[in-house]
């Protein structure tokens, strides 16, 4: 992933903080929902669950079932970034 814009900075510092998630954990979802172009994702955040995927429209699947919760509000339910 390319370095992140002051704009994506302060989206991953307000994901992190409304999310209780690191900055890795949300830099790493980052990555992999652009990676998927916004559609899909699949992923491996060991503060998430582990290796996952997830597909806008609501399917999600991870590694621990407790996760998946966490996960599924975290990728469509995102703040707003402005």
């Amino acid at each position: 992933m390319s370095p992140l814009t002051d704009h994506g900075l302060a989206v991953q510092s307000r994901l992190s903080q409304a999310y209780g998630l690191s900055p890795d954990a949300v830099l790493s979802m980052m990555d992999a929902v652009s990676r998927g172009g916004g559609m899909q994702a699949q992923f491996n955040v060991p503060e998430l669950g582990g290796m996952g995927q997830w597909q806008s429209g609501g399917m999600t699947m991870v590694g621990s079932s407790g996760a998946s919760v966490r996960v599924r509000s975290t990728s469509v339910t995102p703040p707003e970034a402005s």
